[in-house]
């Protein structure tokens, strides 16, 4: 947890937290007002704490879990060092993610963090009515139904690289199979905020665009779901997106393969933990089920 509001220790205390703009600890204090914990920190995270602090907190920068032993800061992916200013990995995502592949939020720590240096944004379209398969008696080709679609946004947050896939019913691309199929087409850039997250009018330009092709130009909802690996996310979607070519794939099945089913199994190839069991495989039902499990909501109104 990088922003608590408290702590409870072994002998059962609670200790609050004082934490800065960004998240981090300053502070640490019981029910009293007995300060427990503090320290001074510079501004790329070197830490001296107070020697008569009862408590021992690991907590550094948002992300970030120190690390007595090397005295690095574990940030999920890679490992921080605060008397240094940067990482001691490269970024996995190489120059994608900018020309210093060792920085630290773009060297501007005051203003900025790095929770994970990797992110995903599953969204539906919940008022899409798709068409229904031709050989359906009656409704064949028609759209009665607002069942909703899926698709997965993947955004590297140090350089705003952005890709999206999705996983429907596409005549075009299905193949004499008709087994479904992968889509992916290009579409801008985010531009990242200095708290890592993107800003509105760059998304608000993104979902304008998935709207229009893939949402019948109608709202999109999403969720925010941090410590994913951008490099396994892609290279898993390419790689269903290569499979369209072959007639032998797993078909589509509204009830265990579908767009949804698609944007959870990108999730899961980016080492996304406790995933909801599916049991509705209505898209709307699936971004409920983020939603239970924390991930935070993106909302966007189609205003034209």
């Amino acid at each position: 947890m990088t922003d608590p509001l408290f702590t409870r220790t072994a002998d059962n205390r609670v200790h609050y937290y004082i934490n800065d703009h960004l998240g981090t600890p300053q502070k640490a204090f019981r029910r009293n007002g007995k300060v427990t914990w503090k320290a001074k920190i510079s501004a790329f995270g070197e830490t001296e704490v107070w020697a008569k602090s009862e408590l021992r907190n690991n907590l550094r920068f948002p992300g970030q879990y120190f690390d007595a032993e090397t005295g690095l800061h574990y940030n999920y992916f890679r490992d921080y060092a605060a008397g240094l200013g940067r990482y001691v990995q490269s970024d996995p995502l190489g120059l994608a993610a900018g020309m210093n592949t060792y920085g630290y939020v773009f060297q501007n720590p005051i203003n900025a963090m790095d929770l994970t240096g990797l992110d995903a944004i599953p969204l539906i379209f919940p008022d899409y009515s798709p068409a229904m398969p031709k050989d359906w008696w009656g409704i064949g080709g028609s759209r009665p139904l607002a069942l909703g679609h899926a698709g997965i946004l993947l955004i590297n947050p140090d350089s705003g690289f952005t890709k999206y896939y999705e996983f429907g019913r596409y005549n075009a691309l299905e193949g004499e199979c008709g087994c479904g199929a992968v889509q992916s087409y290009s579409v801008s850039n985010a531009v990242m905020r200095s708290n890592g997250r993107p800003t509105q009018a760059s998304l608000d330009k993104i979902f304008r665009k998935i709207s229009k092709l893939s949402g019948g130009g109608g709202r999109i909802a999403g969720a925010y779901v941090p410590n994913n690996n951008f490099n396994k996310m892609n290279q898993y979607s390419a790689g269903r997106l290569a499979q369209n070519s072959n007639p032998k794939r797993a078909p589509y099945d509204f009830s265990d393969n579908n767009c949804g089913h698609f944007m959870m199994d990108v999730l899961g190839a980016g080492g996304v933990k406790d995933l909801p069991w599916i049991v509705n495989p209505m898209p709307s039902n699936m971004m409920d089920e983020l939603y239970e499990e924390g991930y935070s909501p993106v909302k966007w109104v189609n205003r034209k």
